[in-house]
């Protein structure tokens, strides 16, 4: 139970318009610029030591529409975890989570919202059409869904440890991959490489497989 209440604020953003994220060169301390509308520029350089800038800071400021600055200056402190709390247990995997249209990998859906029609599932319910970075929305893959495999498998695999995952390094690599699938596939290189959420799914990625079926996943998203 704990994973899940652990992935629920970490959903994927939901606007009526998406936002279409590039890479630009903009001042050191410069996080992300937004001039009103749908484009948003990222600093292909990175905060250069001055600070951080992860995912989430910029979908805040994009949401603050009515008090939100030009800019998004990069913060002095770290919103990333480290140390988890409460257990390791893995959560009691659905049925019947994958797309009802039979589609294994990341689809396509025209407007951004819950119980959008294209991303019906197999149990009848409806996965969120939610924005990736690149201005397309797409539905967001279930937990339990087959997208998730080697997940459940690492989760449920035979030792004395099944249906736990205790290495902490596993457990903030899921955390983060899970929570920021979408945006993570759908992101242009300076934002992989620049948003604090996907330098450490990078970082933690610890299975040579594992970063063979990311890089394929990249080069399907486009």
């Amino acid at each position: 139970m704990y994973w899940l209440l652990l992935l629920l604020p970490l959903l994927p953003h939901v606007h009526s318009e998406c936002h279409y994220i590039l890479c630009a060169t903009l001042s050191t301390g410069v996080c992300a610029e937004n001039d009103g509308q749908a484009v948003v520029s990222v600093n292909r350089a990175g905060c250069q030591g001055t600070g951080y800038c992860s995912y989430e800071m910029v979908q805040s400021w994009l949401d603050n529409v009515l008090q939100r600055d030009r800019q998004l200056l990069c913060s002095p402190v770290s919103s990333l975890g480290t140390v988890r709390t409460g257990d390791s247990n893995c959560p009691v995997r659905e049925v019947q989570k994958d797309l009802l249209s039979g589609t294994s990998s990341l689809t396509q859906c025209t407007t951004p919202g819950a119980d959008n029609s294209e991303c019906k599932l197999e149990d009848g319910t409806y996965a969120e059409c939610a924005c990736g970075l690149d201005r397309k929305s797409y539905c967001v893959p279930d937990v339990s869904s087959t997208m998730f495999d080697d997940y459940w498998a690492e989760c449920f695999k035979t030792g004395e440890n099944y249906g736990r995952i205790t290495d902490n390094d596993h457990f903030w690599y899921w955390h983060y991959r899970i929570s920021y699938y979408l945006p993570f596939l759908t992101a242009y290189s300076c934002a992989r490489t620049f948003f604090e959420e996907f330098t450490k799914i990078d970082e933690l990625m610890y299975s040579g497989q594992e970063r063979l079926l990311i890089t394929l996943g990249l080069m399907l998203a486009f």
